[in-house]
């Protein structure tokens, strides 16, 4: 019988649960359990934003890892979503079995994800936020297109600004640590550039082995 795993599924910015619908799907099909929860701020019934900090997101992901059982899981985590998984693997490493970074960030001690973004989309998000009293930041389609999805087809790309949300400021601005795992310098790839922000930073990836010295 093929060995299963318990998933838990982080978005990113902009995004809901609603963004691991298919891949859901596939990984229930071959009898894997799969927790995908919504970060807050995220949810069309959220109406204020402005106090939602990156520390309520690891808490909600905490939740659901709790939730799912005793069992280790495999964390995967998209964009935004990278840099919450590690925080929960450094709080309770005991929980995780496997850190999975799809065009995700994982950020060094003392970045935070403004750090890796270009000075012209740092800017533009800068203005998104003043146009919302609670500092949200809405996504127009135009800065979608140019940002996010560049390499996708039209069909693609506009199939998912309808599920598109305004998403906090602050989690973005805020220092994060490492994953407290050996950062692997993956190389500039294209991919990565699918669905993540446009930035000349390398990719990384967390191996299995603890380096306190983050390296």
């Amino acid at each position: 019988m093929p060995r299963t795993h318990t998933f838990v599924l982080v978005h990113g910015s902009w995004q809901g649960a609603w963004s691991w619908d298919r891949t859901s799907a596939i990984l229930a099909a071959r009898g894997h359990r799969v927790f995908r929860p919504a970060l807050p701020g995220h949810d069309p019934a959220d109406t204020d934003r402005s106090q939602i900090t990156h520390d309520d997101y690891v808490d909600a992901v905490l939740r659901a890892v709790a939730q799912s059982g005793p069992d280790p899981v495999v964390m995967v985590g998209h964009s935004l979503g990278g840099a919450v998984i590690s925080q929960v693997a450094d709080r309770r490493p005991d929980r995780v079995a496997r850190l999975v970074f799809y065009a995700a960030f994982v950020l060094r001690d003392g970045e935070a994800i403004g750090d890796l973004l270009g000075p012209e989309l740092r800017a533009a998000l800068q203005q998104l936020s003043r146009a919302n009293p609670d500092r949200s930041m809405s996504m127009p389609w135009e800065l979608w297109r140019s940002h996010f999805m560049q390499t996708a087809d039209n069909d693609t790309a506009r199939a998912v600004p309808p599920g598109l949300r305004a998403r906090p400021l602050a989690p973005a601005r805020h220092p994060r640590a490492s994953c407290g795992l050996r950062l692997v310098p993956a190389g500039p790839d294209p991919a990565t550039r699918l669905l993540a922000p446009r930035h000349d930073q390398p990719t990384a990836r967390c191996t299995g082995h603890r380096d306190r010295r983050r390296s």
